[in-house]
């Protein structure tokens, strides 16, 4: 299996965002705005562990979501005042069963680790159930529910 990659280009757009070309398969193979998590730089990986990650809905004709991955970062949608650091309601998440705080992404030197945050609807990879509290280390292409939200993840770049 073939891993897929990028290559990263020598400017920054802003603090929070780097372009980045990839060779990945998408309809446009555009040049994706990757959005840098967390946005805070004390919550960065010590280490400088930067994972490049790209999110697509399965079964729905909205937009990829790119991420630079440098820390934990939680997945979840807003409700009330209580926001995640990756909001999924551009997917419809509330109604698809996605709770405030559902899933944390932890990267490591090696592997990208989900979290199931004890969320009420839980987080299935490839159809297999995670545990809450259970890290499940992903690949690049697994195919991974929150609830009833199913979320293509393509590692584009490890450290």
């Amino acid at each position: 299996m073939m891993m897929k990659t990028g290559t990263l280009r020598s400017t920054v757009e802003s603090a929070s965002f780097v372009k980045m070309k990839t060779n990945l398969r998408t309809p446009n193979d555009a040049t994706f705005m990757y959005q840098t998590l967390p946005t805070d730089t004390a919550l960065w990986h010590p280490a400088g562990y930067i994972w490049y990650v790209v999110l697509t809905p399965i079964g729905m004709t909205r937009t990829h979501m790119p991420l630079e991955i440098r820390g934990d970062v939680v997945l979840g949608t807003v409700v009330d005042d209580a926001s995640p650091d990756v909001d999924l309601s551009v997917w419809d998440a509330q109604n698809h069963g996605v709770s405030r705080r559902h899933l944390r992404l932890r990267p490591s030197e090696r592997k990208l680790f989900l979290v199931d945050m004890g969320s009420t609807n839980g987080t299935h990879i490839n159809g297999l159930p995670l545990g809450r509290s259970w890290a499940y280390a992903v690949r690049s292409d697994d195919i991974v529910s929150l609830g009833r939200l199913h979320i293509r993840v393509r590692i584009v770049q490890r450290p």
